[in-house]
């Protein structure tokens, strides 16, 4: 499809199959992302900027005009935007003061879910764009959410999510009913979930004065002053 210096990642082929956005990543901490006509290999540069951004693309809308982004372009969070072809700039759609870490777009493009990690805990969030209202989210205990897909009738909404004390699970939330249903069962290794550690929640100072969340695993029967 195309060739140059650099390392690349390919993401998500556009509704007609015609363009596929491919990643370039400059650093751990600097991204670009690119737009490949697959009929001839070109490459449209779609992010420049100055400085250090990461960009990561996710679903495109349904009539190709672009696509979700997660970024922390010009933030110090990474925020949940959609990259529009025809104006070549991120338009957002949530900037929370915490980092957006995973996204999907039901195949209708009216319904979206995101997660954000606030104090190393992913909340899920749901969102009628149609409707524009946001829409019932399952109750989780404290854990991490990834990898959501919605069913094609976007009826449901798939992933995964782990604790301190279980495994990586495959779940599934029914938007109409509001069941959520487990559908794997992992094994820890014939370890009692109950000897696990949960971890506690802690706050520290950092050389400005802002606190920083931390968690802490404290082994069964240690004093938590050590």
């Amino acid at each position: 499809m195309t060739k140059g210096g650099g390392v690349f990642f390919p993401n998500r082929f556009s509704p007609n199959r015609r363009f596929l956005v491919i990643t370039r990543m400059n650093n751990t901490l600097d991204t670009n992302l690119f737009l490949c006509d697959l009929r001839n290999g070109e490459l449209l540069h779609l992010t420049p900027h100055e400085g250090y951004s990461l960009y990561f693309a996710g679903d495109w809308l349904p009539d190709g005009s672009g696509f979700l982004v997660i970024s922390d372009e010009e933030r110090e969070f990474k925020g949940l935007a959609i990259y529009r072809l025809k104006e070549r700039k991120l338009d957002w759609i949530e900037t929370p003061n915490w980092d957006v870490e995973d996204e999907a777009l039901s195949p209708d493009g009216n319904l979206l879910a995101w997660t954000v990690n606030e104090d190393g805990i992913s909340r899920l969030y749901l969102q009628d764009l149609k409707r524009k209202r946001s829409l019932h989210a399952p109750s989780l205990p404290d854990g991490l959410i990834g990898n959501l897909h919605f069913s094609p009738d976007g009826s449901k909404l798939a992933f995964y999510f782990e604790t301190a004390t279980r495994p990586e699970e495959l779940f599934v939330w029914d938007l109409r009913s509001k069941r959520l249903t487990q559908l794997t069962r992992n094994f820890l290794g014939n370890i009692p979930e109950e000897h696990m550690v949960k971890p506690k929640l802690i706050r520290y100072k950092s050389f400005d004065g802002r606190l920083i969340p931390a968690w802490v695993f404290i082994p069964n029967g240690a004093s938590s002053n050590n």
